[in-house]
């Protein structure tokens, strides 16, 4: 346990220097006042010479008397008092006795200090607390609001800024190792417009230390309680992308993984600027905690969107293998009539494969009939009935004549030609 001054009048500088702290097991005056819990009286520089005999060097002061008096409440010392005098002196009992009502008012004015700054202190750890819980409950509100996952980390962003920070960045993984930037969000509009742009024109360089993707590699959390000018320089690569970053005024910074079922996702990044604030190790475990939170739910918004897409191939797929057992069975039958054979393929490829089919046959005379139209509008079915022949013209741009010349399909997309109503002209 050391003994420290905390103020002190008509001593030397170099005195206070040199005994600021001391031990309280140390052969001394205070420290042995404080350690017996009653006073130390020193009436003269032969009284300290015969009681303390290692002062005589250390302590270059004339003829003086002194006493050291312990502060105590209930017997326990808070720490001592020194009164020092010009000259030798005789202490009488009633100076005595004052000196320690003194030391007495002052511990009691000590322990109510300290009372009051841990209160204060407990209060304000509880605050923080009570807001750190309230912030969590409406981020995981957000997060649960929605499958959409892009619209989820946009509000997430908004509701970091200025709650947690100035500005706040979420970027996740692509599919192909790149990074998508999904919400950008500043206290200040201006900066806002300056942060995309610092986005979109320099992004960050995967072969370099920055500190997305120390992040996304690591899966670790990263802190920065105060970026300097030369890391800013450091990280600049011309002078327009230093003057952006000043521009910007980075102070400090979090960025935080989004990892879910042993994936890393993304990545949460909070700026402070001109807030002048500074992260410390408590904001870091706060952003962990909604990093945390974010990739659950993009975790689970990809599950149910992959789930959903693989339901929508397996309908899609259903229906295929029912359109083509029903294809079959009508093209199986015995019709004798082949135009209503194709007629009956034109209503079941309409709509289960498109909105329109035309079936169209290549007459002995080389010319191209269109056999039937079916459209998914009745009215617009009937209206497109009326075709007939028109000859091949390999000069026309026409999706069946390249059909016909090729014997391949062919996806075209966008129509070259009117579908019905009359041969391009």
């Amino acid at each position: 346990e050391m003994l420290e001054i905390a103020r002190a009048i008509n001593y030397p500088q170099d005195m206070l220097a040199r005994w600021a702290r001391f031990p309280i097991a140390s052969r001394l005056p205070l420290s042995d006042a404080v350690r017996m819990g009653r006073p130390v009286i020193i009436e003269s520089m032969a009284d300290r010479e015969r009681r303390y005999p290692d002062l005589v060097a250390t302590l270059d002061l004339p003829d003086h008397g002194l006493a050291a008096v312990p502060m105590l409440i209930e017997g326990h010392a808070l720490g001592g008092m020194v009164f020092r005098f010009a000259g030798p002196r005789k202490f009488d009992e009633a100076e005595i006795q004052f000196m320690l009502s003194m030391a007495r008012q002052s511990a009691l004015a000590l322990e109510r200090a300290r009372l009051y700054e841990a209160e204060r202190r407990a209060r304000s750890a509880s605050e923080v607390a009570r807001f750190r819980v309230a912030f969590l409950a409406e981020a995981s509100e957000v997060l649960t609001s929605s499958l959409d996952y892009e619209v989820t980390l946009r509000r997430i962003a908004r509701l970091a800024v200025p709650r947690l920070a100035d500005w706040c960045l979420v970027d996740l993984l692509a599919d192909d190792g790149s990074i998508r930037q999904m919400a950008v969000a500043h206290r200040d509009q201006a900066k806002e417009r300056l942060a995309r742009e610092l986005r979109d024109r320099y992004p960050p360089d995967p072969e370099t230390e920055h500190p997305v993707w120390k992040v996304l590699r690591s899966g670790r959390p990263l802190l920065a309680e105060e970026v300097t000018e030369e890391e800013l320089a450091g990280r600049a690569r011309d002078a327009r992308h230093l003057e952006m970053l000043r521009e910007l005024g980075i102070r400090s910074h979090i960025v935080v993984p989004m990892a879910a079922r042993g994936r890393v996702l993304g990545a949460i990044s909070l700026v402070t600027g001109e807030s002048g604030r500074r992260f410390g190790r408590d904001d870091l475990v706060l952003a962990q905690d909604l990093g945390r939170r974010a990739a659950v739910a993009v975790d689970n918004a990809q599950l149910y969107r992959a789930e959903q897409d693989a339901r929508v191939q397996s309908e899609r797929a259903q229906r295929r293998m029912e359109f083509l057992s029903e294809a079959t069975a009508s093209l199986s039958a015995a019709v004798p009539d082949y135009e209503a054979t194709l007629e009956r393929v034109a209503r079941l490829a309409v709509p289960a494969l498109a909105d329109v089919c035309l079936i169209d046959v290549v007459e002995d005379d080389g010319t191209l009939r269109r056999v039937t139209t079916r459209h998914a509008d009745p009215i617009q079915s009937a209206g497109a009935q009326s075709l007939g022949r028109f000859p091949l013209d390999p000069t026309r741009p026409d999706p069946a004549l390249a059909v016909l010349q090729s014997g391949q399909p062919l996806i075209v997309p966008w129509p070259c030609c009117a579908p019905w109503g009359h041969p391009p002209s």
